[in-house]
């Protein structure tokens, strides 16, 4: 008998180990066609890893993430569930999770698992990813934390070693980004691209994403001196590239957003490295010596919690594309389901920045407006029914709650704007292009400043544009100014005129001040470094006005 348990434990131990390993090759593949994001296809592989393991946490984890990437939030927030149910603490998958629920405005995590998410990172867990905390929380001190846990992922990277630098000649400015396509910074940066002073500045575009040549693109690449489509390099391989051609400063456009390569940054494509535009916090790296912002952004409150030195633009951070086409469209409120003669209050924000705060200000809006609609972008149905449910909580019509797609065509999605009355922006995550198309379009935003970098966005664009009453400091005073509004409509008019007004004689859509403004600003960050000074704050003063 005993004899018997002896020979057969290894043959036990054999086929657990043989359904260890085909559950491993069914994960790995689903891998390789997320990567390619063939979802569908993945989400079959997991499937049957997960058959043969129920509690292979990282399968019902990566399940999830297909499941996001097919914008399935439900289905993802199930799997993550899972994943957490087998391994509480698996890198990560609480704030996909939370990021789910997040996107289906399900807000009954609030109390619970993101209290739990948040005490986990102070401790020094893998909990939240930094892009979490931006729409999570207002806590500059949680996003400071949440950036210097993940970028331990990649601080064991030993940058390549030093090598010899031009003195003299072009600066030679790299920008690193998945986004130079139809994208929110592809779309505001074309412009910026065309003005550089190409007697004094070379610019080459190292595109990291997959392979588009959209239309944006075609619109970017004539721009730069040169476009390199490195998506499917490593990153020693970008890293070379880049030395190669002797670059001066690398601009990392994407932070910790979707797509992003930190890893490269980590191996020092450059001498001098510098955070800008994508990505709103700070990114905790020892690889990042400046960070682009304004002092509005960050200010006396927040700067402790970034850890680069900040370059102070003198206006606004923010760039803008003075000459996007608006299409001649001849659109109606009906062509929208709008009512011909209510306040229209709208927000075109993705839905993960709708916190439950912010819905509830909203909604104390429209109590106070009777003969008001909020028109609002979404795609996501179950997002659409738990705000609707929401609503009608509020006592308020959930037909009241108007919703639209996206349009395809960009120059038609900016024609849009001009059907509503009001931009209302959600905080504490701020509108960032979207507050920046709406102005272009001539649509007054009123917005909270809150404490955040995410969170003070827009009020750097209003301020920009001439229009700081528009700022407010609290909820109250937000919700207070948007319902005066309504019921003041020549005060409302003539701040639609004062915006129009403003377009041409202020500094957000002077896009030619904006790109003299920051050749100044890497100009000056370059000769500091090869003076052999470190990293500081500094002003870059104003060269016109």
């Amino acid at each position: 008998m005993e004899q018997a348990k002896l020979e057969g434990e290894p043959v036990r131990q054999a086929l657990v180990e043989s359904k260890h390993k085909k559950s491993v090759e069914f994960n790995n593949k689903g891998v390789q066609l997320a990567n390619q994001k063939r979802y569908r296809e993945a989400v079959q592989y997991y499937d049957q890893a997960i058959e043969i393991r129920p509690d292979y946490a990282m399968a019902w984890k990566n399940k999830g993430v297909a499941h996001m990437g097919m914008g399935d939030f439900a289905a993802s927030v199930t799997a993550f569930r899972e994943c957490l149910r087998y391994e509480p603490d698996y890198p990560y998958c609480l704030s996909y999770y939370l990021d789910s629920r997040a996107m289906l405005c399900d807000w009954g995590f609030q109390n619970t698992e993101l209290a739990e998410a948040c005490e986990k990172c102070f401790s020094g867990y893998k909990s939240l990813l930094p892009m979490s905390a931006l729409w999570l929380t207002d806590d500059p001190s949680l996003l400071q934390c949440a950036a210097r846990i993940y970028s331990q992922n990649f601080s064991h990277v030993q940058p390549l070693k030093p090598w010899p630098r031009a003195q003299n000649g072009k600066l030679r400015v790299g920008y690193f980004s998945a986004d130079l396509r139809e994208h929110p910074v592809g779309y505001v940066m074309r412009e910026f691209f065309s003005l550089y002073d190409k007697e004094r500045i070379e610019n080459t575009a190292f595109y990291v994403g997959h392979k588009k040549d959209d239309n944006q693109q075609q619109r970017l690449k004539p721009h730069f001196e040169r476009f390199f489509y490195v998506g499917e390099n490593d990153d020693e391989s970008i890293v070379k590239l880049a030395r190669e051609l002797k670059i001066d400063v690398a601009v990392d456009l994407m932070g910790y957003t979707t797509h992003s390569r930190p890893g490269i940054m980590a191996l020092r494509p450059a001498p001098l490295q510098i955070s800008f535009l994508g990505y709103t916090g700070t990114m905790g790296a020892e690889c990042i010596d400046y960070q682009i912002a304004d002092h509005t952004v960050i200010n006396v409150h927040n700067r402790q919690y970034h850890d680069e030195s900040i370059i102070y633009m003198p206006d606004s951070y923010w760039v803008c594309d003075s000459d996007l086409p608006i299409a001649d469209a001849s659109f109606e409120r009906a062509n929208f389901k709008l009512p011909s003669d209510a306040m229209v209050y709208c927000c075109f924000n993705t839905s993960v920045k709708i916190s439950q705060t912010c819905f509830q200000s909203w909604m104390r809006i429209l109590q106070q407006v009777n003969d008001s609609v909020l028109w609002l972008r979404s795609d996501i149905e179950s997002a659409q029914e738990n705000l609707r449910l929401r609503a009608s909580r509020h006592g308020i019509d959930p037909r009241r709650l108007i919703f639209s797609s996206r349009l395809e065509v960009h120059s038609e999605h900016l024609a849009r704007y001009k059907l509503a009355d009001l931009f209302l922006d959600t905080a504490p995550f701020n509108a960032h292009t979207t507050s920046s198309e709406a102005l272009y379009a001539g649509l007054p935003v009123i917005t909270y400043a809150g404490k955040l970098f995410a969170a003070r966005v827009a009020a750097s664009q209003l301020k920009a544009m001439g229009l700081p009453e528009l700022v407010t400091n609290s909820q109250a005073e937000f919700e207070a100014l948007a319902v005066a509004l309504a019921h003041d409509r020549p005060r409302l008019a003539a701040l639609r005129q004062k915006l129009e007004d403003n377009r041409h004689s202020t500094p957000l859509l002077d896009t030619k001040r904006y790109t003299r403004h920051f050749e100044l600003a890497l100009t000056m960050a370059n000769e500091r470094h090869r003076a052999g000074l470190p990293p500081t704050d500094f002003d870059v003063p104003p060269l016109f006005g």
